[in-house]
């Protein structure tokens, strides 16, 4: 995924992203079950209807 491309999706988002690179990464990417350690690319916190379309459309261009 191009830099340009996550600046323009962090740009339209009214929630939160995520990256590695951010301090509260490793809290934010912990799930219940403690044996599961994934690292995702990116992190979406959405605040709305309209960052979940986003997302999906992101992701979808991604599998192309």
């Amino acid at each position: 995924m191009h830099q340009a491309d996550i600046t323009q999706f962090r740009n339209q988002l009214r929630g939160e992203l995520i990256e590695p690179a951010d301090e509260r990464y490793d809290a934010e990417r912990q799930v219940y079950n403690a044996m599961i350690d994934r690292k995702p690319r990116m992190i979406v916190r959405c605040a709305d209807v309209a960052d979940v379309i986003a997302s999906i459309r992101l992701r979808s261009c991604r599998q192309r």
